[in-house]
């Protein structure tokens, strides 16, 4: 899967302006999501006094997910320099966000100033350091009896020779009909040794909490929706009682929202505002096709029945029998391809590439590949193939011939 985006960002308010212009380019391969997106960033921080400062940067970003894990790495690296100054300086930032289940870790680790706010701390540029690191736990048992997070976290900024530890913990136990006992606990202690001062905080609480309805209150066009996978054998897009729900299968909502099932195969999400979402599904490192579309639109509560099948890609090309002396390059675009399964009867179609290059996606099945076109004529067409867990995975290949073409050879 390919994925280009830009985008240009223009955030004001009285102290601070930042402009960003950042376009970039996502290919998944094996399971491994690469994006690689340049920018140009400038900055004005006006407090105290004025200072500008701008950056040329590239970010790259690796995301894996697989089962319960999730990984994903970035590399931000650029030039910057403050305005006015004719000395520029590089500076890398690095992100790591690890997750399994309920258990997360969060990394950082910038090196020289990457933003305004950096330079403002930074006595000198190309010395400033910063560290932190993040590590939580979401408790949900079963039946929503307790439920409850924790995390811990600490950070070092070498200018101020700076030391900041933080941790927190929260929990809700059910003691009736939507009645919850809650607790909590948040500590931190910071130190600057520079100044050589500091701080210890220490707060906690105790409480009842009341739940008045089922789903949390929603405000204006925002939704408390149920999102329920399932596995659409007959694909007619409705479910069953034999076609069993997916845990497990990870969902995005518009790339930004992601959830995975419980093991009932059914996700809750509150406070979704009313819009029509593109909408992709996971499991076991492989995509899952999406029978009712990919884009739900959500303008209620309610629960969606989200059908899904698994399927397999089989790819392939059309290579031209080329005449004598004929050394021109066709083009091969726009040709469909069919596959017609031979049990079901159903079919599905996909075009070529300009080289022509093609690739299906396909449910498991036998299947008949055929090609309907009048430009060319195809020498080898209804073939017949086998998708599935063990079925041979060689690129399929048509040939063909240009109908339109004569060449007369006169010698001389």
């Amino acid at each position: 899967m390919d994925d280009s985006s830009s985008f240009l960002l223009y955030q004001v308010n009285n102290n601070f302006i930042t402009h960003q212009l950042e376009t970039g380019y996502g290919k998944t391969v094996n399971g491994y999501t690469f994006t690689l997106a340049p920018n140009y960033n400038y900055q004005l921080y006006s407090l105290p006094g004025t200072m500008e400062y701008e950056a040329y940067r590239a970010k790259l970003n690796i995301a894996k997910l697989y089962n319960q894990h999730a990984i994903n790495f970035t590399f931000d690296h650029g030039i910057g320099k403050i305005i006015g100054s004719d000395k520029s300086f590089q500076s890398t930032r690095l992100l790591l966000n690890y997750r399994i289940g309920s258990f997360y870790v969060d990394g950082m680790a910038s090196i020289n100033p990457s933003n305004v706010y950096d330079v403002t701390m930074a006595q000198n540029n190309d010395r400033f350091r910063n560290y932190a690191v993040t590590t939580g736990y979401n408790l949900n048992l079963p039946g929503n009896k307790l439920s409850g997070n924790t995390y811990i976290g600490y950070n070092y900024i070498n200018t101020y020779q700076s030391r900041n530890y933080f941790s927190s913990a929260l929990l809700s136990y059910k003691i009736g009909n939507d009645w919850y006992a809650t607790g909590n606990i948040t500590y931190s202690s910071f130190t600057n040794n520079r100044s050589s001062s500091g701080f210890n905080n220490l707060q906690f609480g105790v409480g009842l909490k009341k739940a008045f309805t089922q789903w949390s209150s929603a405000s204006d066009n925002q939704n408390n929706i149920s999102l329920e996978v399932f596995e659409d054998h007959d694909q007619n897009g409705r479910r069953n009682g034999k076609e069993p729900l997916l845990p497990g299968t990870i969902v995005q909502l518009n790339k930004t929202t992601v959830a995975i099932t419980d093991a009932k195969g059914r996700i809750k999400l509150n406070q979704v505002p009313e819009a029509t979402y593109y909408i992709t599904a996971q499991r076991n490192d492989q995509r899952l096709d999406i029978l009712s579309g990919d884009s739900l639109y959500i303008n209620k509560n309610k629960t969606f029945a989200i059908p899904v099948i698994k399927t397999y890609v089989r790819k392939g090309t059309l290579q031209e029998i080329k005449a004598a002396y004929d050394i021109q390059m066709q083009d091969a675009s726009g040709i469909m391809i069919y596959a017609q399964n031979t049990q079901t009867g159903k079919t599905y179609n996909t075009v070529t590439s300009f080289e022509g290059d093609f690739q299906l996606k396909l449910p498991a099945g036998r299947y008949l590949i055929y090609i309907r076109n009048d430009r060319y004529d195809i020498t080898d067409n209804n073939q017949e193939i086998t998708v599935g867990e063990t079925g041979i995975n060689t690129p399929l290949i048509f040939h063909y011939r240009n109908k339109d073409i004569r060449i007369d050879v006169k010698q001389f």
